[in-house]
Order: structure tokens, then sequence, then C-alpha cells
């Protein structure tokens, strides 16, 4: 928690003591340098000085100095303390009749309100700044307002409206010359597009983005784009590359919350590599920081990328616990997508667990809740899951049925940015067919066909990871991955078909070489014996794909220690 000076404020004054003016242009100097914590420490002097009762220009300094502090203590992450400064511009704002800066402090209040969840307040907010701003008649105002209701829709995963209220924000801010809102209204643009499938148009949109914020020094902004040019990325490679400078960013600017947020999107790469331990990690560290804030909205789905980790390394109680308090959460805020997610992977608890019965009712959950999810591949993924649990409990005719149902709905969906590997999809379908009845010659080729659908989902997610450890990795940590590679080869070896090895990638050297010193600079970081050693075998193990290691110490003669 940032120092706070002493806020007993001097008597009441129309005129602007010299003194504060000195603070306030050294905490602006502070924030504008990241210097976050010192901007904090003199804020709170200036504010100190503030004449009490203050009106006029004194009541306008207090105003900036609210609204400074509350930038230092978003990028802190004193959640709490964000939303208070932002309160009391907002009242100083609207006592001295000053449209425009109400707004923005309207604008700010409801992104706040909007992370913690609260998006019937956040949603009111939003709705007086429009108000103002229409009845100002000011472009700019609209434009602005415009943008908090797009954000806010994304934040509140109404994916069903985000699309036009981006397109209608990216309109008015062109049209007010607005650079910063034109570069925000384009990353909701594009993640609407994302939520829809159309991820070429959507990196297309955070590139022209990335290309504005770059140009107007907007750094942070900058580490926003390059976080979503990560998820949006096809290539783990260069997925990881993205996150890895979106990080950078955020750590050269202080902004907490949002390393929490990189480091959650890394989490949720190195699982789908199937590097669980590292993905643990990450996870880790940003679920604990999270628990520190009052932002259920954010905890609900942090806690769900915790438990995928645990789940591929079968730890099966600590995963339920989690995605257990994820239900709660996305309950206590409303939010079905949040809560289809959690009930997803509670289902796959159950099924892992051998608890057929149960993980039916949380696929069936889960279906339903992600009807209007970020992508209908979300919805997909749930259908076939619920498949899969009816074939474990010998309902081999809604296996079929819902399987068939998840396969005809992939097949006519187009591309889409799902959270779960499609591959699960038609291997699902394919297990169903393959323990049916019939053993009919149609019958078997339609399952065939499914597990080759299934391989060439799986390996054209990696046709451009050049990484050969990665793919290692993705084909033989990844329980279902291995399953579908297994089958295959076996189904496509008894097919009479030729089952060549896949042909590396030539890899980019540059990219290797900065990895290598990446990894150097970490181990000069290591203290500890232990930690160094297991550092040392967690990369190796990223680096060549190994499915096993094991690290042999030998003492002064070369020989095995201990």
């Amino acid at each position: 928690m940032s120092k706070k000076a002493s806020t007993q404020r001097k008597p009441s004054g129309k005129q602007v003591p010299p003194e504060l003016l000195t603070l306030q242009a050294a905490a602006d100097r502070a924030r504008d340098r990241y210097e976050n914590e010192s901007a904090v420490e003199l804020y709170t002097r200036a504010l100190a000085l503030v004449p009490q009762g203050a009106s006029g220009p004194p009541a306008i300094v207090e105003y900036e100095l609210h609204m400074g502090r509350a930038a230092c203590y978003e990028r802190l992450g004193e959640l709490d303390a964000h939303i208070a400064d932002a309160r009391a511009a907002e009242q100083l704002a609207r006592q001295e009749g000053d449209g425009a800066r109400q707004v923005a402090a309207l604008v700010v209040v409801a992104d706040r309100l909007g992370w913690r969840g609260q998006f019937d307040e956040a949603q009111r907010a939003v709705q007086a700044a429009q108000d103002i701003a229409a009845r100002s008649g000011a472009r700019e105002l609209v434009a602005k307002a415009a943008v908090a209701r797009a954000r806010l829709a994304n934040n509140a995963t109404d994916f069903q409206h985000l699309g036009e209220l981006a397109h209608t924000a990216l309109r008015l801010c062109r049209e007010a010359g607005d650079q910063a809102g034109e570069g925000e209204s384009l990353i909701q643009v594009a993640a609407a597009e994302q939520s829809a499938g159309e991820t070429a148009q959507g990196r297309q949109h955070v590139r022209e983005a990335l290309a504005i914020y770059r140009r107007t020094g907007d750094r942070p902004n900058e580490g926003v784009a390059l976080n979503m040019l990560g998820i949006a990325s096809a290539d783990h490679a260069e997925a990881r590359a993205y996150f890895e400078q979106a990080l950078e960013v955020f750590q050269a600017t202080g902004y907490r919350p949002r390393v929490l947020t990189v480091q959650n999107n890394l989490s949720l790469l190195y699982w789908r590599l199937g590097l669980y331990g590292k993905a643990q990690a990450y996870t880790d560290a940003a679920v604990a920081q999270v628990r520190k804030q009052n932002a259920p909205a954010v905890l609900s789905s942090f806690v769900e990328t915790q438990a995928r980790p645990l789940l591929g390394g079968r730890h099966y109680a600590e995963a339920r616990k989690l995605l257990e308090e994820g239900v709660a959460l996305s309950q206590s805020i409303g939010s079905s997508v949040n809560e289809g997610w959690n009930r997803l992977g509670l289902g796959m608890v159950y099924l892992a667990e051998g608890q057929a019965e149960a993980a039916r009712q949380e696929f069936e959950s889960a279906v339903r809740l992600l009807e209007v999810g970020t992508t209908p591949g979300d919805k997909i993924t749930a259908m076939a899951w619920l498949g899969a649990a009816d074939l474990a409990a010998g309902d081999w005719k809604a296996a079929n049925e819902h399987t068939a149902q998840a396969a005809d709905k992939l097949a006519a969906a187009g591309p889409q940015n799902p959270e779960y590997p499609f591959q699960g999809v038609w291997w699902w379908r394919y297990q169903v067919l393959l323990k049916g009845r019939s053993k009919a010659k149609q019958v078997q080729d339609a399952a065939w066909a499914y597990l080759n659908r299934a391989y060439e989902t799986m390996m054209d997610s990696i046709a451009t990871l050049s990484d050969e450890g990665l793919r290692r990795n993705f084909l033989n940590k990844v329980a279902i991955n291995r399953q579908i590679l297994l089958a295959w080869t076996n189904d496509a070896a008894a097919r009479g078909m030729a089952v060549a090895e896949p042909q590396a990638l030539e890899g980019n050297l540059q990219d290797q070489l900065r990895r290598m010193m990446e990894i150097s600079v970490r181990m000069n970081e290591q203290r500890e014996p232990e930690a160094l050693l297991e550092f040392v075998m967690d990369e190796a193990v990223e680096l060549n794909g190994a499915e096993r290691s094991l690290l042999v110490l030998l003492d002064a003669e070369a020989l095995p220690a201990g």
C-alpha cells in the first residue's frame, strides 16, 4: 500500500496556493514517468494544501489532483482508493458545472465498477456520462462516453452488443479526431470480432490500434495491444513473444493489474502446451495478487485459469475447490459466461474422477450458460464434453446425439477462437462411434473421418510453431493430444497409410538466441540452489519437449552425489 500523507487541509480561499501548484507539477511529472508510488505521495501532500470547501480555481485543481492520483492508484492495483478518488473528482466537477471533467470522471468510475463486476452501477455511470455529453453537444465528449459504453460491454461479457457499440464508438472518435479513443475503439472492435471467430479482422484492428499507441507514445495501451495480439496469435511461440513484450511494458510502467492479466494469459498458453508446472507458477502468482483486490469479476475468471493446470496434472480436489469458488463468484456478479467456463471445468473434473452423472449436470449447465459466450465454440466444446459424460454414464444414445450436434455445429461454424482446443470435439465424436454397436463399414469410415479431423485440427494448431520443444510438449504432455496421436497413428497404419514424421520447421535464430539470453538472465537471478535446479529442469523440458527428465549431480570425483 502506498504511503499517504496527512489530509488536514487549510481554511477556505479562492486563490490557489503557489506551493500547491508546485507539488501538483511535481506529482504530474512523477505520474508521467510512471513513478506511481512517489506520485501518490506528492498528490496526497498537494491535496492537503487545497483550501477547505474549495470552489472555482482551487476546486478545479483539487479535481485534477484526485484524477491524477486515481490514475496512479489504478496502476498500483489499489482499486478502492482509485474509485474513491474518481468519485471525489466527479463530485467536484458536478459542483463546478464542468461537464467535460464530469464525463471524464464518470468514465473512470464506470471502468472500475465494471472491473469489480458491479455492472448495473457501472451502467448508470456510463448513462450519466452519455447524457451530459449529449446535452453539451461536444463531439469529443460524446465519443468518450461511447468508448466507455463499449468497454463496459466487454467487461460484462455482453458480446451480443459489443460489436455495434464498438463500431459506433470508433466512428464517433474518428469524427472527433480523438486518436486515443480511436485506438481504444479499435481494441473493442477487435474483441467483438475475435468473439465471433473473425480472427484475421480482429488481428488487423489490433495492429492498427498498436500503431496509434506507438505513434502517440501511449505505453500502457501499447501493452494492451500486444497482449491482444498474443491472444489472437495462432502460433504459440509468437503468442509467447507478444505476451512477454506486453509483460515488459506493464512492468516498466508499474501497471500491476495488467501484469496480472498477462500472467494469466501466459498461464493459459503454457497450459495449452502441456507445460503444467510453468502454467501453475504464472497463475498462482496472478491469483495471489487478485485476491487482495475487490474484483470478483476478475477473480472468477482467474481461478478458472488456475484450475486448468491442476486438472491437467490430475490434482482433482484442488481444481474442484477453485472451480466451485469460481461458480459462486460468477453468480454473485451475474456473469453467465464466467459461470459457464467454471462449470465446464467442473464437469471435466467429475468426468476424470469417474463421476459421470455429476459431470453430465455440470456440462448441461455449461451448454446453457455459454449460449451467448465469447465464441460459439465454447458452447460446442461443452456439448461435446456432455456427450463424453453421456458415454461414461452408459447412455450411448444421448452421447451420439450430443457429439453429433457438436460436430455438426463446429463444421458449420467457420473459424473460431475458443477457450478449449477443438480437436476434443472431433475426438469425442470418434469415441462415441467407435463404441457404438454398429460395426458396419460406413460407420467405421465415419469414425475414421472424425479421428482424422481431430488429428488435422491438432496439427493445424501447431503448423506454424517453429519451436520443436514446444511442439513435442504439445503432442506428448496434453493427454487428449497424445491419445489422438496414438489412435490416428495406429488406425492410419492399419489402413495401409504411410505415416511420415512431421517435417521440422526452420526456427527463428534471433528468437532462439533471445530465449537463451533470457534463460541466462533468469538463471543468474536465482539465489537458492534448489530453486535453481528446478528452474534448470523446467527450462530444459520446455526447450527439448522431453516427456521425463532426470538431473544427476556429480561430486568432485565426477561420481553421482549423495
